[in-house]
């Protein structure tokens, strides 16, 4: 009944001749995903998104932002049962080159280097405590480690001005399929 409830105010707006191009009008509620992916799923992507080192380098506290990166930092990147993630600058090169999808640690580069160029990414409720939901689950996303993401958000910093990004919306950059290229036989 609660799915027939969240799908009629779609139904609706598509019964009534409007078109749309947001490839998120075309995605159904399905078994597993969170009723709120929807309020935070982008179906394009946003402007003037900064990397994770310019921003690192330019936000202050409070400031609106919208950053690129990818999900990746650590061995896992995506905090258990939470609505948080790292991302790194996409200036950070895979440890295996050719393993991009599956190489998000980056653990050749040290620790150092990675966390310079990265930030927390979380979904927070009304009080700032992060969403009590994991965020492959949130962002109907099964596979987020390695995933290019472009978010816009809060900037906060603490005490040791670390960079978080309080999230509200978040654009899924499809993933590239990439061929080898075939050498010409004689």
């Amino acid at each position: 009944m609660n799915r027939w409830l969240f799908l009629a105010p779609v139904l609706f707006l598509v019964g009534c001749g409007q078109s749309s191009s947001d490839p998120l009008d075309k995605i159904a509620y399905g078994p597993g995903q969170h009723p709120d992916s929807f309020k935070y799923l982008l179906g394009s992507e946003p402007a003037d998104a900064k990397d994770v080192i310019a921003l690192r380098g330019d936000a202050k506290d409070g400031d609106a932002v919208v950053v690129v990166g990818r999900v990746g930092g650590s061995k896992q990147p995506v905090i258990k049962g939470r609505a948080a993630f790292t991302i790194v600058d996409l200036s950070l090169k895979p440890c295996n080159p050719g393993d991009e999808e599956e190489c998000f640690d980056f653990a050749c580069l040290g620790k150092e280097k990675v966390a310079k160029a990265s930030a927390m990414v979380k979904f927070v409720d009304g009080q700032d405590k992060t969403l009590n939901v994991d965020a492959h689950q949130l962002l109907n996303a099964p596979q987020l480690e390695g995933q290019i993401v472009v978010v816009r958000g809060v900037a906060k910093r603490d005490e040791t001005n670390n960079l978080t990004i309080q999230a509200n919306q978040i654009y899924l950059r499809p993933k590239q399929v990439v061929k080898a290229t075939e050498s010409a036989q004689p």
